[in-house]
């Protein structure tokens, strides 16, 4: 049975009371697809809202999103930088399910390789985000194959470019081209649809 919501139904004096359990979204794809960046930008646009929604880094190995909220200086960024171990990926894993505790909505960032240990963070998602640059967008059926075999639904496919004109839409999923994905979080138009779209499809 799927994760993604459960709803509880409970009779209290002839009134329905709904209760949800929260939703993880992992966004995956390439090294420099600017995947913190999304991840930063979307949750920052579902709380606009009312989604009580966080991004929360994934790749202990190499890890971004500390330095995009600005909680780090970026110098310190290279000197931070670790292997791969199982223990760490054990670690990912159960920091993705410990943020659920907090918080209704928690936006993965994903390590940008498909390994052993991307697969154990990633089976701890209900949903998935693709994200490849305009450069490696032949990855994006790597990364549907890699979602699919490991049971995580694909609510959205997106390609990041650093210039040119941006849309959004929704089909079977949605689909998006994001501009300029560059370490700053962004509210633009593609970002707050996107968001929109995430709430609906999801029943956020």
């Amino acid at each position: 049975m799927s994760r993604n919501k459960f709803l509880i139904i409970m009779k209290t004096k002839s009134r329905l009371e709904e209760f949800t359990l929260p939703t993880r979204i992992i966004i995956g794809g390439p090294p420099n697809s600017g995947k913190s960046t999304l991840a930063e930008s979307l949750a920052k646009a579902l709380r606009s809202f009312g989604v009580d929604a966080y991004a929360e880094d994934l790749d202990l190995a190499s890890q971004t999103l500390e330095f995009i909220k600005g909680e780090k200086p970026w110098e310190l960024r290279a000197r931070e930088k670790k292997e791969w171990t199982p223990e760490l990926a054990d670690k990912a894993a159960t920091k993705f399910k410990e943020a659920s505790k907090k918080h209704s909505v928690v936006i993965g960032d994903a390590p940008g390789k498909i390994t052993t240990e991307s697969r154990k963070i990633a089976q701890q998602a209900d949903n998935a985000i693709i994200l490849c640059r305009a450069d490696s967008i032949k990855q994006k059926k790597e990364w549907r194959n890699f979602f699919e075999s490991v049971g995580v639904k694909i609510i959205c496919i997106a390609v990041s470019k650093m210039e040119g004109i941006g849309y959004v839409k929704v089909n079977e999923v949605i689909e998006a081209t994001v501009i300029g994905l560059n370490r700053k979080p962004k509210t633009d138009e593609v970002i707050v649809g996107m968001a929109w779209y995430i709430k609906e499809k999801l029943k956020l």
